[in-house]
């Protein structure tokens, strides 16, 4: 269309990048996002800021972003349960220098994995914590089955 333009501008962009917060969520009312982004600050920049939101070119950068933060959050997510998978399988069978088996590692690992997933409420009472302690050192002496195969091979030994 004549006279409409085709790319953001400065602002737009500095609004959107307000807007958008960690995991895709949004950081702060439009008109907070506008203010910061340098819209001139008036009894009407909350409506400004809503039609601003609305623009075809700046609700689709929004979408953008918010599938590109979403994107992150789960890749981010995935290759931290991988990697402590990897690092519980890594020490689960360690044994001391008396041959003893040695499973602090493994639980230590496990237990990251359980606050990383959300196992672990930091408000939780002290018998949901004590009952969660319980089922991972028992999943740390056993090994837990749903962890098999997820989890990066260990590199060869050179020979």
């Amino acid at each position: 269309m004549p006279g409409h333009a085709k790319t953001l501008t400065p602002r737009q962009v500095a609004f959107v990048q307000y807007l958008i917060g960690p995991g895709g969520t949004q950081a702060m009312e439009y008109a907070d996002a506008a203010r910061k982004a340098g819209y001139k600050d008036s009894p009407h920049l909350p409506i400004t800021a809503a039609h601003l939101a609305k623009q075809p070119l700046v609700k689709a950068e929004i979408e953008r972003q918010q599938a590109l933060a979403r994107a992150t959050l789960t890749l981010t997510s995935e290759h931290w349960n991988r990697e402590l998978a990897y690092q519980y399988h890594r020490v689960r069978d360690k044994v001391d220098k008396d041959g003893v088996a040695d499973a602090s590692d493994a639980l230590r690992s496990l237990e990251a994995w359980a606050r990383s997933i959300g196992l672990f409420d930091t408000k939780a009472d002290t018998a949901n914590a004590e009952l969660a302690a319980r089922v991972l050192t028992l999943l740390a002496q056993a090994g837990p089955p749903a962890l098999e195969g997820q989890y990066r091979a260990l590199p060869e030994p050179s020979s």
